[in-house]
């Protein structure tokens, strides 16, 4: 069963939230995969992962708290780049 509905299951990639200022990343100390019975339209299923993610980004901040702070000053910098 597909993440999102048709259409755009047809071209949508994998969910995932990544912890670094990269598009993407093999390391997957670095990102959340959303579990295949995510539904990204439905809310509850959304939030159950976000939750999920949202342990893993405190985790992740508590035991390497410099390489995150760097990579959100890095993230927090796009707010001032123009439009591509």
């Amino acid at each position: 069963q597909a993440q999102r509905t048709p259409p755009a299951s047809w071209f949508s990639p994998g969910l995932e939230l990544v912890f670094t200022s990269a598009c993407e990343t093999d390391d997957a100390a670095l990102k959340s995969v959303a579990p295949k019975e995510t539904r990204l339209e439905d809310f509850r299923s959304r939030m159950q992962w976000i939750q999920l993610a949202a342990e893993l980004f405190h985790k992740r901040m508590q035991e390497y708290p410099q390489d995150m702070h760097r990579e959100l000053e890095a993230m927090a910098a796009w707010v001032s780049m123009a439009d591509r």
